[in-house]
């Protein structure tokens, strides 16, 4: 799902993404709507430890980049490139973003190996991030307001993709 909005900045003069472009970038988005939903099932069964969750994840992602979204006339295997959002405002951006998912992205570690209840409680904080960031990247009403919450998306995925680093068992 791209809200029109951000259809239309697309195919604006300005960027004139074309269709391969635009199907791809709707590829890429449409990944991390499943990995939220992935996330948010795990939550209300948990079949499995938060580490294996964020293995399946990691390898998920893995999959995804390996994949040759490039071919044919796509970009990258990133979910946007920098070039898109240079005519937009860096302030507007900002704004777009959830004021929870910023304090979110801006929070550090405490140190780098945490229990497993600290673990959960971060996939439940990082889970309820992304969350909020993809309800407001479909409700956007601007291009700023989408291309900011694409990038919230990108920086609450890499969150995750940190803890998996910094949040290995002790065992291992």
């Amino acid at each position: 799902m791209i809200p029109d909005c951000l259809i239309g900045y697309m195919v604006s003069p300005s960027m004139e993404l074309s269709e391969v472009k635009i199907k791809r970038f709707l590829e890429r988005t449409g990944y991390v709507f499943e990995v939220c939903e992935k996330i948010e099932e795990w939550l209300s069964i948990r079949d499995q430890t938060a580490f294996a969750l964020l293995n399946d994840v990691d390898l998920d992602i893995n999959v995804v980049l390996g994949r040759n979204f490039g071919g044919d006339g796509g970009d990258s295997t990133w979910l946007i490139h920098d070039s898109w959002a240079s005519d937009m405002s860096t302030a507007a951006m900002y704004e777009s973003i959830p004021k929870e998912v910023t304090a979110f992205l801006c929070e550090g570690f405490s140190r780098f190996q945490l229990s497993e209840p600290e673990v959960d409680h971060w996939v439940m904080s990082w889970t309820r991030s992304l969350r909020s960031v993809l309800d407001a990247y479909r409700a956007s009403v601007t291009a700023d307001d989408a291309m900011g919450r694409v990038l919230g998306k990108v920086c609450t995925n890499r969150r995750g993709l940190w803890l998996q680093a910094e949040a290995a068992p002790a065992s291992m």
